[in-house]
């Protein structure tokens, strides 16, 4: 997502800990297992168009529940979403007043949904729209969609991030070659 909005990622700094170190191997036994994968990461970014980045992932925020959210702030405006209220977001342009952009039936993908009045879009809603932009483009459609090559350069970011981590938090360029990136831009 951070790439579709405000562009390439060139450099990543990351801190990643295990915050509880061993866990029950099955709910409610007394055997524990020691844990070997990371609760929380912090990860600073740098784009090529000398914008900054930040993103943070953790399974330790006691009282949240799991959520999906970005913020982008910009000299011109901003835009902030979070999956707590999917059909909404939340626009500020310089000079305007914020306003709350609401989805429904007559936005892209709109006729796909449940209409009913207060239900909001769930994980699956998401999912039913990547598909229909995957068919439309492979019926000469034109759309913006993910491709094996985003997959790819989305990959080299978390590859960056990992080496970042291990090296406790320096930074870390990301990989710019995507092999045979005219073979990887199918969708996915």
């Amino acid at each position: 997502m951070a790439r579709y909005l405000v562009g390439e990622v060139a450099a990543v700094s990351a801190l990643s800990r295990t915050i509880i170190a061993e866990r029950p191997t099955v709910r409610g036994a007394s055997h524990r297992s020691q844990v070997t994968v990371d609760d929380h990461t912090a990860l600073l970014m740098k784009f090529d168009n000398d914008a900054t980045g930040q993103i943070l992932v953790t399974w330790v925020a006691s009282g949240e529940s799991t959520d999906v959210a970005f913020e982008v702030l910009g000299t011109k405006g901003s835009l902030r979403f979070t999956w707590r209220r999917p059909e909404e977001l939340h626009v500020a342009r310089l000079g305007q007043h914020p306003q709350t952009v609401v989805i429904g039936r007559d936005d892209p993908d709109g006729d796909l949904r449940f209409p009913v009045a207060g239900l909001g879009l769930g994980y699956v809603d998401a999912f039913v729209s990547l598909h229909k932009r995957v068919v439309d483009h492979h019926l000469g459609r034109a759309v913006a969609c993910p491709t094996i090559g985003d997959a790819w350069r989305c990959a080299l970011i978390v590859d960056a991030a990992q080496q970042s981590a291990e090296a406790g938090g320096r930074w870390h360029d990301v990989l710019v070659d995507v092999p045979r990136a005219q073979d990887l831009s199918e969708p996915a």
